[in-house]
């Protein structure tokens, strides 16, 4: 059961950067962004990537109103996440 929520939480993460990217490159040429709140949603779903969406391709990372908001879900997430783990791991 936990490789399984390794894979899932994996998958995840990578869905979340790449929302990050694709977000970072309809700016560039001036398409329809991806909407703050489905990104802060990925966010919540795989911390890490948005970690790395922001430090890495450097997207949203001077928008202070933004950030605000970011963190909090990145806090929300990395206490949910801990907890679920308790929960796999009790249940194991």
């Amino acid at each position: 059961m936990l490789k399984i929520a390794v894979v899932i939480l994996a998958v995840l993460n990578l869905l979340c950067l790449a929302a990050y990217w694709l977000d970072k490159l309809k700016a560039k040429w001036g398409k329809a962004r991806v909407p703050e709140s489905r990104l802060l949603l990925f966010t919540f779903l795989g911390p890490l990537g948005s970690i790395a969406g922001i430090w890495w391709i450097r997207h949203k990372n001077r928008k202070v109103a933004y950030l605000v908001k970011y963190f909090v879900v990145l806090i929300l997430s990395f206490t949910s996440h801990v907890g679920l783990a308790f929960l796999i791991h009790a249940c194991a």
